[in-house]
């Protein structure tokens, strides 16, 4: 679940890489200031990936794990 309270009005962008750099998920958002989305990665593979979450200027990147 990624969740948190946007300072900007632009569209709020997910996206999800493998540890390789191969695109798996990309989704936009319309922004209404709080943001909660469940990111559903069911048909993934085990392994790790990288969660990037744009909102306007700033850019947010984390690792997950797949179990």
């Amino acid at each position: 679940k990624v969740a948190f309270e946007s300072q900007s009005s632009q569209p709020i962008a997910i996206t999800v890489n493998d540890i390789q750099g191969r695109k798996i998920l990309e989704k936009s958002f319309d922004n209404s200031g709080l943001f909660s989305e469940e990111i559903q990665l069911d048909a993934v593979q085990k392994g790790i990936y990288l969660v990037t979450v744009k909102d306007g200027e700033k850019q947010l990147v984390r690792k997950i794990v797949v179990e």
